[in-house]
């Protein structure tokens, strides 16, 4: 993601330069009899010292114009980097839960940080905690109420019912994530391009 903004930012400033030596080379040219090319050429590198108004509002112009048009695009691009990510992390928290409850022969819960999984989340030995994931603040989760995410000693979730995390980036329209987990206790991402929270064109 940084080396795409990265080559929009590059694409945009050789554009501007572009436009803006053009313009110069072109007044100039105009300006100056042909008589004046060679004292022109001895002075160039004293006389391009910087850009004039109207080079630096053409170049301004040009690159807001780049900027509004590429602005919905790069941020729905961030949005759904943001989900992807940690979307995996939450999946990567849950396999591991499950493991360390296989191992450890005891159950293995997986809680919410203070204000819900957008903020992070600990897995839990009891009151030992095996693993933190601190949130982003960029996305949001939508998890079952009062239902505790936690694995039995063989593997299998605690309740009887299916459990799902439905991830959404904030002010994006970038497509929902789900993490859902069968009473077996395998996860599963589902992506929901429709935004409708069933996931169920994963």
């Amino acid at each position: 993601m940084t080396a795409e903004l990265l080559g929009w930012v590059s694409a945009f400033n050789t554009f501007a330069i572009a436009i803006v030596s053009f313009t110069r080379n072109h007044r100039q040219r105009g300006r100056l009899p042909r008589a004046d090319r060679l004292c022109q050429t001895r002075n160039a590198r004293r006389g391009e010292r910087g850009f004039t108004i109207t080079e630096l509002s053409v170049a301004v112009a040009i690159v807001s114009i780049f900027v509004a048009v590429a602005t919905p695009q790069v941020l729905l691009t961030l949005g759904t980097q943001r989900v992807k990510t940690t979307t995996f992390d939450f999946y990567a928290a849950l396999i591991y839960a499950r493991s360390e409850a296989i191992k450890r022969n005891a159950v293995v819960t997986v809680t919410p940080r203070t204000g819900g999984f957008g903020n992070g989340w600990d897995v839990r030995l009891g009151n030992t905690i095996l693993r933190s994931e601190l949130g982003t603040g960029t996305v949001s989760f939508n998890t079952p109420a009062g239902v505790t995410l936690a694995y039995r000693q063989d593997g299998r979730l605690t309740t009887t019912t299916r459990y799902q995390a439905t991830l959404t980036a904030t002010n994006s329209t970038a497509a929902m994530r789900c993490v859902v987990i069968d009473p077996s206790g395998r996860p599963v991402i589902k992506i929901d391009a429709n935004r409708d929270g069933n996931c169920s064109n994963g």
